[in-house]
């Protein structure tokens, strides 16, 4: 019904991402699944409505917009960030056009030594190329589980700046030390026993971006020094095997503005 509701609105369906961009691997059922469940998250937790101003930093191959699209009440602004190209590309070519007012997808070079190596923006220094209180809803899926420490603390501090006041953010992360969530134990999917400093551990030295867990009572605390708020509890995935009935896989937080 969703394609067929489409159709009508903009004469086709949103076309898929090909499977060579697709780097986690997922069929066409479960990319469609995946972006309508993030976006029925944002909907219950982050405030998302039909009108919303959406900034999905990390957009990849398109999930969360094409989930967007498939939802016919949509009438917002998206703004999609990536630090690799080719997905940009491929979203700008086969979505941006079919929604109206505002679908964008912007490349930005940022360094990252697992996926884009070469990049001429450092993280710790970006300036989001996006307005001060201009958005409602920040959406960062798989981001902050593959950047380090420094690099997390300026993602927070520049989506302080450009929430719109009670606008929030829903955010992804492996995170420890939470009472009764131990979340480090061995013989789970990621067990995050190599310490990197005194708040972050991985699960591969070899290639420490592959998975990084935040320490709860150091990353709550920066947060609220970053100027943004935890709203409610954490809602813990089931990454570390201790959480079996978890509907999602990555631990994720509510963020807002004060």
């Amino acid at each position: 019904m969703l394609r067929n509701s489409l159709s009508r609105r903009f004469g086709a369906a949103p076309p898929l991402p090909p499977k060579p961009l697709r780097f986690m691997g997922e069929d066409d059922a479960t990319f469609l699944k995946i972006g309508d469940d993030l976006v029925a998250e944002l909907r219950a937790y982050a405030g998302l409505q039909a009108t919303s101003r959406v900034l999905d930093i990390g957009s990849g191959y398109g999930r969360c917009a094409h989930a967007l699209l498939r939802w016919p009440e949509f009438v917002g602004q998206y703004q999609g960030f990536d630090i690799l190209k080719r997905h940009v590309e491929w979203c700008r070519l086969n979505l941006s056009q079919l929604h109206r007012p505002s679908l964008h997808f912007l490349h930005l070079d940022v360094q990252n030594d697992r996926y884009n190596a070469g990049g001429q923006l450092r993280s710790e220094n970006l300036i989001f190329p996006v307005a001060p209180e201009s958005v409602d809803v920040v959406l960062l899926a798989s981001v902050f589980t593959h950047m380090y420490p420094r690099e997390v603390l300026r993602y927070l501090s520049e989506m302080a700046r450009v929430l719109a006041p009670s606008g929030r953010a829903f955010a992804s992360f492996f995170l420890y030390g939470i009472e009764g969530f131990e979340g480090v134990r061995t013989g789970t999917a990621y067990p995050m026993l190599h310490t990197l400093n005194a708040h972050s551990k991985t699960a591969r030295l070899d290639d420490p971006l592959f998975a990084i867990g935040y320490q709860w009572s150091w990353l709550s605390e920066r947060i609220s020094e970053l100027g943004l708020r935890v709203s409610g509890p954490p809602l813990l995935g089931s990454w570390a095997g201790e959480r079996p009935e978890a509907g999602r896989w990555q631990d994720f937080l509510v963020l807002e503005r004060p």
